[in-house]
């Protein structure tokens, strides 16, 4: 971890981020200090990539409309009360 971030957060360090996703529907990226080097960023639409596989691999968007848990809070929470 770096010293002036102690939990990791991506957007106040220097290191590069994989791909992620974040639950929102505008996104938006400022620059608070240019980077002497570096410093692209790439996006990726999550409606895009349904669309692609809902026509190139449907048989994958069942698994997907599943969902997924994002840590184990969220997988027991789902268990104490599970949708009807």
């Amino acid at each position: 971890q770096e010293k002036d971030n102690p939990f990791g957060r991506g957007y106040i360090s220097n290191m590069e981020l994989n791909f992620h996703n974040d639950f929102h529907e505008v996104l938006s990226l400022a620059c608070i200090q240019a980077a002497s080097s570096g410093g692209e960023s790439g996006l990726a639409s999550s409606l895009a990539i349904h669309n692609i596989m809902l026509d190139e691999r449907p048989d994958l968007l069942e698994a997907l409309y599943e969902g997924w848990f994002d840590g184990l809070e969220a997988f027991y929470k789902y268990l104490l009360n599970p949708p009807v």
